[in-house]
């Protein structure tokens, strides 16, 4: 359920209607090295289309030599890492 999709009371006898709003998700994963990339897709009963990408991941941590001081590949967090 996704709230009210729209509502008629008619005039004349004041007969209601209404109708409930639903959306159909789609979604999907990709991984890339240490992060994952969610994205949604929501298809709403009125048309309209709504889509977001979450991202998620890890530190990827590594261990080099306590006498280097730099690596090419990333940030030294701390020595030896």
């Amino acid at each position: 359920d996704h709230g009210l999709l729209w509502k008629h009371m008619h005039w004349r006898n004041s007969h209601q209607v209404s109708r409930r709003s639903r959306r159909l998700v789609v979604s999907f994963f990709c991984t890339v090295a240490n992060y994952d990339y969610g994205f949604y897709y929501y298809l709403y009963m009125d048309g309209h289309v709504e889509s977001k990408v979450k991202l998620t991941g890890i530190v990827s941590c590594g261990a080099v030599p306590l006498d280097q001081k730099s690596y090419p590949y990333g940030t030294m967090i701390a020595e030896g890492m």
